[in-house]
């Protein structure tokens, strides 16, 4: 995984010496993103939201026939049961137990969110990993400049 991840830097520009450091925002970062899609999961229920229109119902009747068309021996009900027990088991993890009593929420409505949280999460995958790899790239390009103009003395700051 490092030498895939030293390659994608290498596209950014990032010498070798600073992938570790790289590596820590990385998951710094996407530890961050995941906390703000659940708080917003929790708050606003948007794919519960978005199920409740009738466009959402059609797509979905749509979406099951074909998957059931598809593979006769699986239904859309049986993928949003994989999500939901992926969910229910983080939830009841003794690290995040504690989470919904902190936001005032049921146990139940938190594995909900914790549902969405999971699909909306890594649909948005291919925004955050170019994100995280530029917005990193930026920075540590910004700590070497600064780092380079201190050595040199020269700061490019008006007087």
């Amino acid at each position: 995984m490092l030498d895939s991840f030293k390659q994608k830097l290498d596209g950014y520009a990032v010498s070798a010496s600073d992938v570790p450091a790289a590596l820590v925002a990385f998951n710094v970062m996407l530890w961050g993103e995941w906390a703000v899609v659940i708080a917003l999961c929790c708050r606003f229920r948007p794919l519960r939201t978005i199920a409740s229109f009738s466009t959402a119902k059609f797509a979905r009747r749509k979406i099951s026939t074909t998957i059931h068309n598809k593979f006769p021996e699986r239904s859309l009900t049986y993928y949003e049961q994989k999500v939901v027990a992926k969910a229910e088991s983080a939830a009841s993890s003794r690290f995040v137990r504690p989470i919904p009593r902190m936001m005032n929420l049921s146990p139940k409505d938190f594995v909900f969110a914790m549902a969405e949280t999971t699909v909306l999460y890594n649909c948005m995958f291919p925004v955050w990993i170019p994100f995280n790899l530029s917005s990193i790239a930026y920075c540590l390009a910004a700590r070497k400049e600064k780092h380079h103009n201190n050595n040199t003395g020269n700061d490019n700051t008006p007087r």
